[in-house]
């Protein structure tokens, strides 16, 4: 059996975000990557980088956007 998420008058399988959590994500165009490494071997500082991307949600796939907004 198949749990099935009603998203803007379109039936999609169940996702792992709940219908509160979906209409958020649908709102946001912004989403931060974060990678962490270590940066020398004497002190282990770790290096955060922080990138900004935008996105689009569907209810069921995200798709990243480039800097001259086409979808991937």
């Amino acid at each position: 059996m198949h749990a099935l998420i009603l998203c803007h008058n379109v039936i999609m399988p169940h996702t792992l975000f709940s219908q509160k959590e979906i209409k958020y994500l649908m709102s946001q165009r912004l989403a931060r990557i974060v990678t962490a490494s270590i940066s020398s071997q004497e002190n282990r500082f770790l290096q955060l980088d922080v990138v900004p991307i935008g996105f689009d949600f569907n209810g069921e796939f995200f798709y990243r956007r480039n800097e001259y907004s086409e979808v991937y």
